[in-house]
C-alpha cells in the first residue's frame, strides 16, 4: 500500500434547506458534513510546498455557497453533491470521503440524527 497523507475536514455546520416535505424545506435546518481527502504521499510533503494540495478553506467556501443557495430533499443528495465540489477542486485521482449528518431529527416523541456518507 503506497503511503498517504489524509486532509479532514470535521464539524462544518451548515444550515440548509432540507427535507422531503415542503414544510421541513421551509426553513433552514442545521447539517453537519465532515470530509476527508487522502492523498498519496508526494515531495510537497518534504519541502512544504503547497503545489499539489488545494485549500480546505476554499473547498469549505464552495460547499457553503453551494448548501445555502438552493433546498434538497434528500441528505444522500447533498452528500453526493458536496463530493463533486471537492472532486472539482482535488482531481478526479483522488480518494475523497464525504458525510453529510442532519442532527436532532424530531419525530413523534423520538429525537434521533441521520447521516449519508459517500467514499470514492
Amino acid at each position: 500500500m503506497d503511503n498517504q497523507i489524509i486532509t479532514s475536514v470535521e464539524s462544518l455546520h451548515l444550515g440548509v434547506k432540507i427535507g422531503v416535505t415542503p414544510e421541513e424545506r421551509s426553513k433552514s435546518q442545521n447539517l453537519k458534513i465532515a470530509f476527508k481527502i487522502y492523498q498519496k504521499h508526494s515531495d510537497a510533503l518534504e519541502n512544504d510546498s503547497t503545489e499539489q494540495y488545494k485549500c480546505y478553506a476554499n473547498i469549505v467556501k464552495e460547499i457553503k455557497k453551494y448548501g445555502s443557495s438552493r433546498e434538497f430533499k434528500l441528505i444522500e443528495y447533498l452528500c453526493y453533491q458536496i463530493y463533486k465540489i471537492i472532486k472539482n477542486q482535488v482531481g478526479s485521482n483522488i480518494k475523497i470521503y464525504v458525510l453529510v449528518e442532519k442532527t436532532d431529527i424530531k419525530v413523534d416523541d423520538m429525537v434521533f440524527n441521520a447521516r449519508a456518507e459517500y467514499i470514492s
